[in-house]
C-alpha cells in the first residue's frame, strides 16, 4: 500500500538526499499504521506496522518499531534496522547496514555488502560473508560461519562446525571447537588448531602451527615448518620433522620419530624403534628401547645406548659413551675415546681399548683383552689367555688364567704369574716376582730382582738317597724349585719362622738346636762304641783261651785243661774238664770261661766216636 502525505510537511537531510517528511496515520478494516514516520517516496508499509521510521525510496517495512534508511531495503523484523541499499532484514532486533545484506536471524547483524546473517545472534561484517548459525560471526570478505558459535574472519575462511574459528585467509575450521588462523590452514579435527600458512590439523585435539605442517591424528602437534605429526599424541617441532609413532616426538630439523613413544631431536636424526631416542646430528636409534645421543651416533641393538660423537651400540643392551666408541656385543660396554667392546658382556673403558673376548674387560689406554673373561687394565696391556689378567703398562698375559702385573711383564704359561718389572713366567704354574725375575720351569718360583727359577722337580736321586722309601716322600719335590737369586747372585731369606711340618723350611736357630743335640748324641755314641770295642776284644781273647783247651783222648780216662788268650789289651781265660768212656765211643766235656771285662760263660758238649 503506497503512503500518502498529509498537509503537514518539512524537509529532512539523509545520506546527501533531501526527503519530504510527513507523519501518516491510516486506519481501515484490514491494516493500521500508528506513529510511522516516512521520509522519501515509493516506500511500502505492511499493515500492522507501528512506531517505524522510513527514510529513502522504494523501501519496504513491516516490523514494529523498526528503522529504514536508503533504497530498496526490506525490514520485516520488529525493532530492526536496515540502512543502505537492498538490505533484507527479517529477524527481530537485527541490523543490516550497507548493500545487499540479508539478516534473517534474531539479534543478528550484517554490515557491508552482500553479507548474510541468518542465525540468532549471528554477525556478518564486510563483503560476501555468511553467518548462518546461532552466535556465529563472519567478518571480512567471503567468509562463512555455518555452525553454532562459529567464527570466520578475514578472507575466504570457512568455520563450518560448532564453536569453530577460521581467521585469516583461505582457512577451514570444519570440526567442533576447531581453529584455523593465518592463510590456507585446515582444522578438520575436533578441538584442533591450525595456525600459520598451509597447515593441516586433521586429528581431534591436534595442532599444526607454522608453515605447511600436518597434524593428522588425535592430539598430535606439528609446530614450525614442513613438519608432520602422524599418530596419536605425536609431536613434531622445528622444520621437516616427522613424528609417525604414537606418543612420538621429533624436534629440530629433518628428524624422524617412527616408533611408539620414540623421540628424535637435533638434525637428521632417526628414532625408529619403540621408546627409542635419537638426539644430535644424524644420530640413529633403530630398535626398541635404544638411545643414540650425539653426532652420528648409532644405537641399533635393543635397549642399547650410544652417547657421543660417532659412538655405535650394535649389541642388545650395549652401551657406547664418548667419542667413536663401539659396543657391538650383547650387554657390552665401551666408554671413553675410540674403544671397542665387540663380544658379549665385554667392557672397554678409556682410550683406544679393545675387549674382544666374551666377558673380557679392557680399561685404560690401548689395552687389548682378547681372551674369554680376560682383563687388561692400565696402558698397552694384552690379556689373551682365558681368564687372564694384565695390569699396569705393557704387560702380556698369554696363558690360561695367567697374571701379568706391573711393567712389561710376560705370563705366557697357563696359570702363571709375572709381577714387577720385565719379569717372565713362561711355563705352567710358574711365578716370577720382582725386577727381571724369570721362572722358566713348570710350577717354578722366582722371587726378587734378577731371580731365576730354571730347575726342574727334584727327585730322590738328586739328594743321593736313591729310592729309599723312608726318605723319599720328605725330600722329593712335586713342583718346580723356588729361587731367590741366580747362579751368580744370591740372597738371604731373613726373618723366617721355625718350621713345624715335615715339608716346612727350617731356620738357623732350628739348625743350631739340631747341631747341639746331634753333638751330644755322637759323644754318647762314641762312648758306647769304645766300650763295645773293649768288650769285643775281650770276647776275642776269651775265644782264643777256649780254643786252646784239649779234650780227653784216652778211653776210660779224664783230663783237666787250662787256656789263656789276649787281644788288644784285653785278656781271656778258660778251664775244661773232659772224660772219655771205657769203650771210647763217647766223650763228655765241661767248659768255663771269662775275660778282663768281667764277663763269664760256661758250656758243655758230648762227642760221639765211631
Amino acid at each position: 500500500m503506497k503512503t500518502k502525505s498529509s498537509n503537514s510537511k518539512k524537509s529532512v537531510k539523509f545520506g546527501g538526499l533531501t526527503f519530504l517528511a510527513s507523519t501518516l496515520f491510516v486506519l481501515n478494516a484490514q491494516s493500521s499504521f500508528a506513529a510511522v514516520q516516512v521520509f522519501g517516496n515509493s516506500n511500502t508499509l505492511i499493515p500492522g506496522t507501528t512506531g517505524a521510521v522510513v527514510g529513502g525510496h522504494f523501501n519496504k517495512i513491516g516490523g514494529k518499531y523498526s528503522l529504514i534508511f536508503g533504497e530498496y531495503n526490506d525490514v520485516q523484523g520488529k525493532e530492526s534496522i536496515a540502512t543502505g541499499l537492498k538490505n533484507n532484514v527479517t529477524g527481530d532486533n537485527s541490523i543490516g547496514y550497507g548493500n545487499l545484506n540479508i539478516v534473517e536471524g534474531k539479534y543478528a547483524s550484517a554490515i557491508g555488502m552482500n553479507n548474510s546473517a541468518s542465525g540468532t545472534y549471528s554477525n556478518a561484517y564486510g563483503a560476501d560473508n555468511s553467518a548462518s548459525a546461532e552466535n556465529s560471526s563472519a567478518f571480512g570478505v567471503n567468509n562463512h560461519a555455518t555452525d553454532i558459535g562459529a567464527q570466520a574472519i578475514g578472507s575466504e575462511n570457512y568455520a563450518t562446525a560448532n564453536l569453530a574459528s577460521a581467521i585469516g585467509s583461505f582457512n577451514f575450521a570444519q570440526a567442533a571447537n576447531s581453529s584455523a588462523f593465518g592463510s590456507s590452514n585446515n582444522a578438520f579435527g575436533r578441538k584442533s588448531t591450525a595456525i600459520g600458512n598451509h597447515n593441516e590439523a586433521y586429528g581431534n585435539g591436534s595442532s599444526a602451527i607454522g608453515t605447511e605442517n600436518k597434524a593428522s591424528n588425535d592430539d598430535a602437534t606439528a609446530i614450525g615448518g614442513h613438519n608432520e605429526a602422524a599418530d596419536e599424541y605425536s609431536t613434531a617441532v622445528g622444520y621437516f620433522n616427522k613424528a609417525q609413532g604414537q606418543w612420538s616426538s621429533a624436534l629440530g630439523s629433518a628428524n624422524s620419530a617412527i616408533g611408539f613413544a620414540s623421540s628424535a631431536l637435533g638434525h637428521s636424526s632417526s628414532a625408529l624403534g619403540q621408546q627409542s631416542t635419537a638426539v644430535g646430528y644424524k644420530s640413529i636409534a633403530t630398535t626398541d628401547g635404544s638411545t643414540a645421543i650425539g653426532s652420528e651416533s648409532e644405537a641399533t641393538g635393543e635397549s642399547s645406548l650410544a652417547i657421543g660423537n660417532k659412538s655405535i651400540a650394535y649389541g642388545d643392551e650395549s652401551s657406547a659413551v664418548g667419542f667413536k666408541n663401539e659396543a657391538s656385543g650383547y650387554h657390552s660396554t665401551a666408554f671413553g675415546h675410540n674403544n671397542i667392546a665387540n663380544t658379549n658382556s665385554t667392557t672397554a673403558v678409556g682410550v683406544d681399548n679393545k675387549a674382544s673376548g666374551a666377558q673380557a674387560s679392557a680399561l685404560g689406554y690401548q689395552n687389548n683383552a682378547s681372551g674369554l673373561m680376560s682383563t687388561a687394565l692400565g696402558g698397552a696391556n694384552i690379556a689373551s689367555g682365558f681368564a687372564s689378567s694384565a695390569q699396569g703398562y705393557s704387560n702380556s698375559a698369554e696363558g690360561q688364567q695367567s697374571n701379568a702385573i706391573g711393567y712389561q711383564n710376560t705370563a705366557s704359561g697357563d696359570y702363571s704369574t709375572a709381577l714387577g718389572s720385565e719379569s717372565e713366567a713362561t711355563e705352567e704354574g710358574a711365578l716370577a716376582a720382582g725386577n727381571q725375575a724369570k721362572s722358566t720351569v713348570a710350577n717354578g718360583v722366582a722371587l726378587g730382582s734378577f731371580s731365576e727359577a730354571d730347575r726342574e722337580v727334584a727327585s730322590a736321586d738328586d739328594v743321593y738317597m736313591k729310592e729309599s722309601k723312608e726318605v723319599k716322600a720328605s725330600i722329593m719335590g712335586d713342583l718346580g724349585a723356588v729361587s731367590v737369586g741366580n747362579a751368580t747372585a744370591t740372597r738371604q731369606i731373613i726373618n723366617l719362622a721355625a718350621g713345624t711340618k715335615d715339608t716346612d723350611a727350617v731356620n738357623i736357630a732350628q739348625l743350631k738346636a739340631l747341631s747341639n743335640k746331634t753333638d751330644s748324641r755322637f759323644e754318647k755314641m762314641d762312648q758306647r762304641i769304645n766300650k763295645l770295642d773293649k768288650h769285643t776284644q775281650a770276647v776275642a781273647a776269651e775265644a782264643m783261651a777256649t780254643a786252646s783247651l784239649v779234650p780227653s783222648t784216652t778211653a776210660g780216662k779224664g783230663n783237666l785243661s787250662l787256656g789263656v788268650g789276649t787281644q788288644y789289651g784285653e785278656t781271656g781265660y778258660a778251664i775244661g774238664v773232659s772224660y772219655r768212656t771205657a769203650k771210647g765211643g763217647m766223650t763228655y766235656n765241661l767248659i768255663g770261661a771269662g775275660n778282663s771285662q768281667g764277663r763269664f760263660g760256661a758250656g758243655a758238649s758230648v762227642n760221639f766216636h765211631w
